[in-house]
């Protein structure tokens, strides 16, 4: 069998292994902690509708008060 076929096959490659038994294969569980972050002001950019140009006012928005400080 080659290896191509034994992939295509069984969905595991020859040189897999697997996990040891300590191993967790899952994410933690729950938030991670919240670090405090000084934000003055927040601006939004909203429309009902798709295709408006909502993305480019945010790029360049933050391009332009990026270049301001």
């Amino acid at each position: 069998m080659t290896a191509q076929k034994h992939v295509k096959e069984t969905n595991r490659d020859e040189n897999c292994t697997p996990c040891s038994q300590g191993q967790s294969t899952h994410a933690p569980q729950g938030l991670p902690p919240r670090s405090k972050i000084d934000v003055k002001h927040v601006i939004l950019v909203l429309s009902g509708k798709g295709g408006v140009g909502k993305s480019t006012v945010s790029v360049n928005l933050a391009s332009a008060l990026s270049a301001h400080g």
